[in-house]
C-alpha cells in the first residue's frame, strides 16, 4: 500500500486596490488580499489490480482398475475433491470373493496333507535304521514332505494373490485432489487400466504482463 500525498493551495483576491479613493480613508480600508489554505494530510490507498491467469495441475494421476468386471456403485460426483486412499468406484467382487475362498481351501488342505506327509516321513526314518522300512520307501517318504511343503508355500502365494485381487475390487484415489468426469457409470463392464483423472490444483500459476509486474514491483517497494 502507498501513501499518497494531495494538495491543493488556492489564492482568492477578493478586494483589490482603489487608487481613487480619498486621502482621508482610514487605513483598514486599504488595499487587503485574502489567501485559503488547505492542510496536508496524508491517507492510505489501496491499489488494485486485476490480473488474468491459467490454472495448472501441480500434480495428475489417472485412475485406473487393476481387474475386470462391473461396475456396481460409483462412489463420487464429478468434479468432486477426494484424498488419497479415497473409495471411488466399487466392482462386483463377488467372482473374486470365490477365487479367494478357494484359495484359502486349497491352502487348508495342502498343510494338512503337509503334516501327514512329513510324519510319516519321520517314522519311515527312524524304521529304516531298524530295517523296519526299506531306504527307497524312507526316501520316497522324505521327498513327499518336501513337496507337500513347496506346494503350501504356492497355495499361500494363490491366496494372496485371491486378496489383492480381492481388494482391488474397491478402486481408490491414487492422490488428494479433484476428480475429472467418469468414463464409466453403474452397469458397466471395466476392464484393467480404463481411468479417470484426479488432478491437484492446491498450487495454480499466473502469467503476468510486463506492465502488471513493473507496477506490482513499484507498489510493493514503495
Amino acid at each position: 500500500m502507498k501513501y499518497i500525498a494531495t494538495s491543493v493551495v488556492a489564492m482568492l483576491l477578493l478586494s483589490g486596490c482603489d487608487n481613487t479613493q480619498s486621502n482621508n480613508s482610514s487605513p483598514s480600508a486599504s488595499c487587503q488580499t485574502e489567501v485559503g489554505v488547505v492542510t496536508l494530510k496524508s491517507q492510505p490507498v489501496s491499489v488494485v489490480s486485476e490480473l488474468t491467469g491459467r490454472t495448472s495441475a501441480a500434480l495428475s494421476a489417472e485412475v485406473r482398475p487393476q481387474v475386470g468386471g462391473i461396475i456396481q456403485k460409483r462412489l463420487f460426483k464429478e468434479g468432486d475433491l477426494v484424498k488419497a486412499g479415497q473409495p471411488l468406484y466399487q466392482i462386483d467382487a463377488a467372482s473374486y470373493q470365490a477365487a479367494w475362498n478357494e484359495a484359502r481351501a486349497a491352502l487348508q488342505q495342502a498343510q494338512a496333507l503337509v503334516k501327514a506327509d512329513c510324519q510319516k516321513a519321520q517314522r519311515y526314518a527312524r524304521l529304516v535304521k531298524e530295517n523296519g522300512v526299506s531306504q527307497q520307501d524312507a526316501d520316497d517318504a522324505q521327498s513327499t514332505c518336501a513337496q507337500d511343503k513347496a506346494s503350501v508355500e504356492a497355495k499361500k502365494a494363490a491366496l494372496e494373490t485371491a486378496r489383492i485381487n480381492l481388494d482391488w475390487t474397491t478402486v481408490t484415489a491414487p492422490i488428494s485432489g479433484r476428480i475429472g468426469i467418469s468414463s464409466v457409470t453403474p452397469g458397466a463392464l471395466v476392464t484393467a487400466s480404463q481411468d479417470s483423472s484426479v488432478n491437484d490444483y492446491s498450487w495454480s500459476g499466473y502469467n503476468v504482463c510486463r506492465p502488471h509486474s513493473l507496477q506490482c514491483r513499484f507498489i510493493t517497494s514503495a
